[in-house]
């Protein structure tokens, strides 16, 4: 059986693969609407 401490531990863990997760697919998706945008301007 787990403790709370290794629960814990790896919630934790697990939350900060997700927020990575979520930061590289907004950068990218940030740069594809700029790259976008800039070719329908220029």
């Amino acid at each position: 059986m787990q403790t709370l401490a290794d629960l814990t531990e790896q919630a934790e863990d697990l939350l900060s693969i997700y927020i990575a997760d979520i930061y590289t697919n907004a950068s990218n998706v940030v740069d594809f609407f700029f790259r976008r945008n800039r070719f329908q301007i220029g």
